[in-house]
């Protein structure tokens, strides 16, 4: 019989409102927040000695949930239940891999979410169907092999996500789960798909499998915008996929399809299509009748005829043809279309037929299922008077060459960054001014600056003002030497296996390739973000340097890893281990740029120099967030003259610093107290400087790293959201010192108006001016409504209704 009253708080338990446990011996039931609350007590004996038991337990019982769970659980009124590997960051320890569900987990109810992302848990027990209020199962990166059939009794799951597993069927009454809207299953080993689809799936998302197929049932779940069904073994589609009106994006690549269904066309809403590195030999003619369609990627194919005026469609913006031996009617077929912003034609087509201006040409390299491209980067977004390149390569070439690698949703990336690198709007005076990477000060000397003598211990919440409030500013720009010209060799893992070889898998040969290919160059510059990072640090003993961002490293507890068995992850990072290791012995240059988030976790695990490391103090990709406010560029032209300052004799290659890598396992220990680590700091106008910050300092900066967009007080330095618009804690509503990740740019309403002054002392004219700005804004406030009302009032005149 189950507890119908707390054993603590004596009211009512309601599992629809609030999450209970139930202790499976002796029955007695609690509130979850109530037994929390009594197990974090010195004195939290419970009257039943199995209770105290269940309270207790660090392997099973609720000790546990304390210990390892994330700091949503310590809410009031908890319902979710979130593990991750990734909180040692913040907790500033290991934290346990799990192995199994806890059994105090399995006794819950009115649980809302579970997530066990990054442990190596490798069964789900039959127990989990009793979790009926589930709304949210997240197993990611874990051992899986299969989903028991009990899943299929939680009517209330929206939400299920199990991906990155070796787990190889679903089961099949998956159906049954009629408010099931997220359908996640990238990056595991399935082999087949169940025959029904839930009914309310507005995506179908199973990329990076073993599927040969898709059941007919795709076209049955009518809300679908997303079909991701990329880097599996596909050899055709179901002609019901044609179905999908609301379908937005569909990812095919990197499977064996060699013709499409003839009524594609159909597909009006379609935005995104990705069919490049498949055995295609025709489109359907009604592909032209896809007037929503923004990106269209054909590479890597056997086409030989393409749609006429298929280049013209209307929101046409990005089409890559490459390697694929079109004739020359429909080279010149895609010359007349108005100006794309990329078309991708290679230079043996650029040889049958005249490129047209906005044409990016370069040699395709025979790599198999791994899409090669090598270009000038003048060949990127070429300038008035550049020719496109045509025919074989020629046997000049550059001194240093980029290889970029492509990150998991298996297209090319870096060119339009690399583009703008080589475009000259950025002098090399500029960039190396820009991103001075100067060392400011330690982090307590900083902190004591902007804060007086106020404990660090207990200042966790203004802890980032320090970084964003004393970044020194830039505002200079200057003409000078711009980059010379370098190659670009693009790589793109289009089956999602990592760059790596594995059984049932594509056999790459990644680094036999590589190490014959780039022996030509003088130096050799590695570019990569996730998995793409990933493959540049597995490979880095090639290069000469290496920049990643973000990029995963320990596949072992990796969120983002393919669907291998766990005794071939550990390979892979041990590998990865063993070349980084070697590269850092060899003198290759490092920068490895984080953000404070799960990334920041595994660059710990690597054998890289501490100087290396730039821990950025903030929350979010780190490389889209350094291209948005104008970092990115100049970094890489930066790198990138030094590297073409080597190569030309000017600086000799000898003179870089070389840093010892760690003797340990990892770069730095989390309990450290010296301030040894590198962590950046972004100044107005694009300035990247460094401060130094201990270990333990870290630890307490990633409970509270800000976002993009959001702000720090003028007055008291608070940390505020990026939708507030005065300060939570003291009011003041002026504009704020720094807005993070956008303080910089023009013509921004907060940044335009610098009121820095540390502690300043506002006046009688400052209380002035703020009363002043508070009546304007309740004055625009009214303003906005009377609009509001004036509008809604001719609307219902109009349609003849009385207000």
């Amino acid at each position: 019989m189950e507890p119908t009253t707390c054993g603590i708080c004596e009211t009512p338990l309601n599992p629809q409102r609030w999450a209970q446990a139930t202790v499976p011996q002796c029955r007695h039931g609690y509130h979850l927040n109530c037994m929390l609350d009594k197990a974090q007590t010195v004195a939290s004996d419970f009257k039943c000695k199995t209770c105290e038991e269940f309270r207790s337990s660090r392997s099973d019982g609720l000790q546990l949930l304390l210990d390892e769970c994330s700091e949503e659980l310590h809410k009031r009124n908890p319902t979710d239940i979130e593990f991750s590997r990734a909180e040692e960051i913040k907790t500033g320890r290991l934290m346990l891999p799990i192995r199994k569900i806890p059994s105090c987990i399995l006794s819950m109810r009115g649980l809302r979410c579970l997530d066990v992302t990054g442990h190596p848990v490798e069964t789900l027990p039959p127990e989990i169907g009793e979790l009926t209020s589930l709304t949210r199962l997240v197993v990611v990166s874990s051992n899986l092999t299969e989903l028991p059939e009990e899943l299929c009794k939680l009517l209330y799951l929206e939400q299920l996500v199990v991906s990155c597993c070796p787990i190889r069927r679903l089961p099949e009454d998956l159906c049954n789960l009629v408010r099931l809207w997220d359908f996640y299953f990238d990056g595991n080993q399935l082999v087949e798909m169940p025959r029904k689809f839930p009914p309310l799936l507005n995506g179908i998302k199973v990329s990076g499998n073993l599927l040969k197929q898709l059941p007919d049932a795709v076209g049955t779940c009518k809300d679908v915008k997303s079909v991701r069904a990329y880097a599996n073994q596909l050899s055709s589609l179901p002609e019901s996929i044609c179905n999908l009106s609301y379908a937005t994006e569909m990812s095919l690549q990197g499977n064996r399809l060699e013709y499409l269904p003839a009524a594609l066309g159909s597909l009006q809403q379609l935005q995104y299509l990705s069919l490049h590195d498949n055995n295609l030999r025709t489109l359907p003619a009604s592909v032209v009748q896809l007037q929503e369609l923004q990106w269209l990627y054909l590479y890597n194919n056997k086409l030989q005829d393409l749609p006429k005026g298929i280049g013209r469609l209307r929101r046409l913006e990005r089409l890559l043809v490459e390697a694929n031996p079109l004739s020359k009617a429909s080279l010149a077929d895609l010359a007349l279309g108005p100006p794309l912003r990329l078309l991708g034609l290679d230079a043996a087509q650029a040889a049958r037929h005249p490129a047209p201006p906005w044409a990016s040409v370069g040699w395709m390299i025979p790599w198999g299922k791994l899409y090669a491209k090598l270009q000038p980067a003048s060949q990127l977004k070429r300038k008035a008077g550049v020719e496109p390149i045509q025919g074989a390569q020629p046997p000049e070439h550059n001194d240093v060459l980029v290889v970029s690698f492509a990150a998991s949703q298996a297209e090319p990336e870096w060119l339009g960054v690399l583009s703008q690198v080589h475009a000259g709007q950025i002098s090399i005076a500029e960039a190396e001014a820009q991103i001075s990477m100067e060392n400011v000060g330690t982090f307590s000397s900083l902190f004591r600056k902007l804060h007086g003598e106020k404990s660090m211990e207990n200042d966790g919440e203004h802890f980032a003002s320090t970084a964003w409030l004393l970044a020194p500013p830039y505002n200079c720009r200057s003409n000078g030497e711009v980059l010379g010209d370098f190659d670009v060799l693009s790589l793109c893992d289009t089956a999602a296996q990592w760059y790596a070889d594995a059984t049932e898998r594509e056999q790459l040969k990644l680094e036999d390739k590589l190490q014959k290919f780039v022996k030509d160059y003088r130096r050799v510059v590695f570019l990569g973000v996730s998995m793409g990072g990933f493959a540049a640090l597995s490979n880095s003993h090639l290069a000469s340097s290496v920049l990643v961002f973000g990029p995963q490293t320990d596949l072992t507890i990796s969120h983002l890893r393919p669907g291998f068995d766990p005794e071939h992850l550990s390979r892979l990072y041990e590998n990865l281990r063993k070349n980084v290791r070697a590269a850092v012995s060899s003198g290759v240059q490092f920068q490895y740029h984080v953000g404070i988030e799960e990334h920041l976790a595994y660059a710990r695990r690597l054998p890289l120099p501490r100087s290396s490391i730039f821990i950025h103090p903030i929350e979010g990709r780190i490389a889209r967030l350094l291209e948005r406010v104008g970092i990115l560029w100049p970094l890489l032209v930066r790198t990138l003259a030094q590297e073409q300052r080597i190569a030309r004799g000017a600086v000799p290659a000898d003179s870089l610093p070389k840093d010892p890598a760690p003797e340990g396992d990892y770069a730095w220990d989390l309990n450290d107290t010296e301030e040894n680590l590198v962590l950046g700091m972004w100044g107005r106008g694009g300035k990247l400087t460094t401060c130094r910050i201990a270990a333990k300092q870290l630890c307490r900066l990633c409970c509270f790293a800000p976002r993009a967009h959001d702000w720090f007080c003028s007055q008291c330095l608070a940390h505020n959201v990026s939708k507030a618009n005065q300060c939570r804690s003291c009011g003041d509503q002026s504009a704020p010192v720094a807005t993070v990740a956008e303080s910089w740019r023009p013509n921004n309403g907060r940044s335009g108006q610098n009121r820095l002054a540390i502690r300043q002392n506002h006046g009688p004219l400052a209380t002035l001016t703020k009363v002043i700005s508070r009546f304007a804004s309740v004055r625009g406030l009214a303003i906005v409504a009377f609009l509001a009302l004036l509008a809604q009032f001719l609307r219902r005149r109009s349609r003849g209704l009385k207000l």
